[in-house]
């Protein structure tokens, strides 16, 4: 068929196992009647290949067609190919000279030498959601059927090269009918690691209580007592894959009410899973970017609007949502669910984890809620997780223009443990130790930084002690060995104290470091001017700062502008009582003259006299320009919200609030006239030469004033978003730079970044978000990353 021969060493780069790469390979190079051999090597592979030249050429070709995002082996992408081309004629082994010119796939091998790019976990894909369904297929309701191309990946590995003796499948040796699947290059399983069935592969059990003790069932019999159990209102904790979820029937307000008391969580929203969009759509409004997101491979949680009347058919929307008017929504990622889901219908999938905790995956633990009576029923498997993550959560926010963007606010399973690329490369491996809240670190390798998942607040000892876990199973993992550390300027940190072990531990300011996030995902190049908006971070001056506008030119990053310094008792610990700072806010609104001190029911609270006393006498207060404190604030003052259940909660409320008015609405606040119009008033000259801030004291005021007058907290709610934009358009405008980066938690407020956008965008300025990692804490690594290379500390 063909004249001449050819034979080539390759060495592929990029996501490379844990795809179905090998097996690919194997069918590509069969059809092409190519000979030679594949492997696992490290974290990429080594193929050794012989063929005509015309077949060769094919053969390279096609492999280079896997790029990112591609549709012909979705999952892989192939980074660079390195060829060392042998000359004609010659062959790798001996009996590649046979007729036949067999490909096999080989053992694997290791390799350091690399930068490692692993595997997410994978969604259920349609082959074998079809399987599942069928009544004639051997893994008919087969709560872990899996193929090459879906399953879980990172969160059971155990090391690399991936292959199933390195995984916790390694406990289930195939039986006759999946090993001849396993080694048939033909199959759809050929070489999938996570191959099984319910004679070798993992069980499912449900365990129950009974009068004298414990009882359970196993295999499709567990299945069906959990569906039982969730049609009597009970609550189930199911055993996914990167962890377990608390499960339960969303219209049964009582089971909800239940699992708030046990979580410690009165008021945040819970996540509620549907079989497919088309089933979500009728009860929410869902855009095209929602739904895609929606029924990506991550299978994320969505925020999406609810239809408040419709809704209500399929939920018990206050017990449920709480005061927001979205749900958390998303589909099955995984066999398990699946089942579920087509038998019951929608059903509250929650984190299974007490408030502040991490995801658990221990079944001790739920079998020990269970015996407490916090929970009824315990579904589980005897596979075992070894990497925990939670649900990643994203957002849409639609700009006024009608375009969309894309946030994610939680980034976990079918995202970690994507390394992203940033520029320039580390001449050592580091460890980016991130920030104490929603805790995310880092491992900076070359030119790729590894984030974690999402651990929670390290105030808990559990999110410590499992984040120590993570890091020592991601060097393990990336093969990496971190010699220096950076951290967080704040000196009582958790996360900054876990660099004390390094002998190098350069630190990034909290601020700066979210700013830094931006710039690294878009590799901005020249001046870029930063607003840095969130709740707590300590400053280089020892404030508390969290309303920097901030200046990146050649390697420094220079506060230019600030939200104006406000007196605050109580500190960081303020941050979980928004009326506390609201009396700190109204006492220096007295000081500056902006209020006579009768304006507001607060100034006869008592504890404002003496919230008054300790601000003069300097007891247990900073000076912070916190932007989240400030929300804090007008959330209190406007009766919206007093106290945080959980972080972020009053403003939260607020935008919620200020959402209501409609967006095409223009007010006359009694302030100087229109919002828009007196907003100039809010910025005044700051301290150093060339430095401005806005006078939140004042807004505050001018709120309270508002308010006395008759405003409704609903077009109060909103013009106060409109006012922090507007002005910090007007501080953007005095500084004339032309790369605008929005960072910080605050920025995950729809409908500020929908007014930033509107009020900064403009022909020859661009405004640039993440969309990578969060806005928020869980971004902090990769700033720190970025800004340890560039920034001059």
């Amino acid at each position: 068929m063909y004249d001449t021969m050819k034979a080539c060493r390759l060495r592929v780069y990029g996501l490379v196992q844990g795809v179905g790469f090998r097996p690919y390979v194997a069918q590509l190079a069969a059809k092409l009647h190519i000979g030679g051999e594949v492997c696992n090597s490290g974290g990429i592979v080594h193929i050794n290949a012989y063929g005509s030249n015309e077949a060769m050429e094919e053969f390279l070709h096609r492999l280079s067609l896997l790029s990112e995002g591609n549709v012909i082996l979705p999952g892989s992408f192939v980074s660079r190919i390195e060829e060392d081309a042998e000359k004609e004629g010659a062959v790798l082994h001996p009996d590649h000279a046979d007729k036949e010119r067999r490909f096999r796939i080989m053992e694997s091998s290791d390799n350091s030498d690399v930068a490692r790019i692993l595997p997410v976990d994978y969604a259920t894909c349609e082959r074998c959601e079809k399987e599942l369904l069928d009544p004639k297929n051997r893994r008919y309701r087969y709560p872990f059927i899996s193929c090459a191309s879906c399953g879980p990946r990172y969160t059971i590995m155990e090391a690399l090269p991936y292959d199933r003796e390195r995984t916790s499948m390694a406990q289930f040796p195939m039986c006759d009918a999946c090993k001849k699947e396993y080694e048939d290059i033909t199959d759809v399983r050929c070489f999938a690691q996570t191959i099984g069935c319910p004679d070798c592969g993992p069980k499912l059990k449900a365990s129950y209580r009974v009068a004298n003790g414990d009882e359970s069932v196993t295999g499709d019999e567990a299945l069906q007592l959990a569906v039982a159990y969730l049609k009597q209102g009970k609550i189930l904790a199911v055993k996914d894959i990167g962890g377990y979820h608390f499960v339960f029937d969303p219209k049964n307000a009582e089971a909800a009410k239940r699992l708030r008391r046990f979580k410690h969580r009165d008021q945040k929203p819970f996540a509620v899973m549907f079989a497919d969009t088309e089933e979500l759509r009728k009860f929410c409004a869902v855009s095209e970017t929602e739904k895609s997101l929606l029924e990506s491979n991550a299978r994320p949680i969505v925020l999406v609007d609810i239809n408040n009347i419709i809704v209500n058919e399929i939920m018990s929307t206050k017990d449920i949502c709480g005061f927001s008017s979205r749900v958390g929504a998303m589909l099955p990622s995984n066999p398990l669910q699946i089942l579920l889901v087509r038998e019951f219908g929608p059903l509250v999938m929650t984190s299974g984890n007490r408030g502040g905790e991490p995801i658990e995956v221990d079944d001790t633990v739920m079998l020990t809620y269970m015996q407490e009576g916090h929970i009824d029923l315990v579904l589980s498997h005897d596979r075992q997780i070894l990497q925990s993550l939670d649900d990643s959560i994203y957002q849409v926010v639609k700009k006024e223009d009608g375009t969309e963007l894309v946030q994610i606010l939680r980034r976990a399973r079918g995202s970690v443990p994507d390394g992203i690329r940033i520029p320039g490369s580390f001449s050592e491996d580091v460890l980016l130790t991130g920030g104490d809240l929603k805790a995310v670190f880092g491992i900076g390798h070359k030119n790729l930084v590894y984030l974690s998942g999402h651990f929670g607040d390290l105030e808990e000892v559990a999110c410590i002690k499992r984040r120590r876990e993570a890091y020592e199973g991601m060097c393990r993992l990336f093969d990496v060995a971190p010699k220096k550390a950076v951290c967080d300027l704040h000196p009582s940190y958790v996360s900054a104290k876990e660099a004390e072990g390094f002998e190098e531990r350069p630190q990034v300011q909290h601020h700066l470091a979210h700013i830094g996030a931006v710039i690294a995902e878009h590799d901005l190049r020249g001046d870029v001017l930063g607003l840095s908006f969130d709740g707590t971070g300590y400053g280089t001056d020892g404030c508390i700062w969290g309303g920097e506008f901030l200046l990146w030119h050649d390697g420094t990053m220079k506060r230019v502008a600030q939200v104006s310094y406000v007196p605050l008792v109580g500190g960081d610990a303020a941050a979980k009582n928004p009326k506390m700072t609201a009396l700190c806010y109204l006492y220096e609104a007295v000081r500056c003259g902006y209020l006579s001190g009768s304006e507001h029911p607060y100034f006869a609270d008592p504890q404002y006299e003496i919230l008054a006393s300790a601000i003069d006498r300097k007891v247990n207060t900073v000076m912070t320009s916190s932007m989240g404190r400030l929300f804090d604030c007008v959330s209190a003052i406007l009766g919206i919200c007093e106290m945080n259940s959980f972080e972020g909660e009053a403003a939260m409320k607020l935008e919620e609030i200020g959402r209501i008015v409609g967006d095409n609405n223009k007010f006359s606040l009694d302030f100087d006239g229109k919002v828009g119009d007196g907003t100039e008033k809010y910025i005044k000259n700051g301290e150093n030469p060339n430095t401005y801030e806005i006078d939140v004291v004042r807004i505050v005021a001018d709120l309270v004033k508002a308010k006395k007058k008759g405003a409704s907290k609903e077009m109060l709610a909103r013009a106060f978003h409109e006012i922090i934009s507007q002005a910090s358009a007007g501080i953007c405008d005095k500084i004339e730079v032309e790369q605008i980066a929005l960072g910080g938690g605050c920025m995950q407020n729809r409908l500020l970044l929908q007014f930033l956008h509107r009020d900064l965008e403009r022909p020859g300025r661009k405004v640039y978000i993440n969309h990578l990692v969060p806005a928020g804490d869980g971004g902090l690594a990769l700033g720190q990353a970025y800004l340890s290379l560039y920034l001059t500390i």
